[in-house]
């Protein structure tokens, strides 16, 4: 998402041709997630913490989240060869992606991520830079929606 800040075009193309060229250079971090009783220790080459089901343009990173059920959906994705991206990819925008074997999904109202090093994230979208641990938590009910009164 950094990248992709800063390129002028739009859309799922460009999207994809970020993508592709920051794939390149990319080193998958080692990261373990905790989530109650539950530790994960994972190379992942994409990890998403989601409220919803999708990341928009219809790629769904937590096929069946739900904004409205008080949980988070945490989805890895792990490393694959480029023969393996593309079906993938596929999944990931067909709302299949927990039928792969690349992807690892978990359900909590809290997270903890720890991260080999601090680096980059992206909170919907927008790049931010944190130190290894990064702690996610739902809170339900605190988003406050103003609409006109009838008329």
């Amino acid at each position: 998402s950094d990248r992709f800040t800063r390129v002028s075009r739009r859309g799922l193309a460009a999207y994809i041709g970020t993508t592709i060229a920051a794939w390149r250079g990319f080193r998958p971090p080692h990261v373990t997630v905790e989530s109650g009783p539950h530790r994960l220790a994972q190379t992942a080459f994409i990890l998403a913490v989601a409220n919803s089901d999708q990341y928009g343009n219809d790629c769904y990173i937590a096929p069946g989240a739900r904004v409205d059920d008080g949980v988070l959906d945490l989805t890895v994705l792990k490393p694959v060869s480029l023969w393996r991206a593309a079906p993938l990819g596929l999944r990931l925008f067909t709302g299949t992606l927990d039928a792969s074997r690349d992807a690892v999904r978990l359900r909590g109202e809290h997270f903890i991520i720890t991260r080999t090093a601090d680096g980059l994230i992206h909170t919907d979208g927008e790049p931010r830079q944190t130190s290894a641990r990064v702690e996610v938590s739902v809170r339900p009910g605190s988003l406050r929606i103003l609409v006109p009164g009838p008329k």
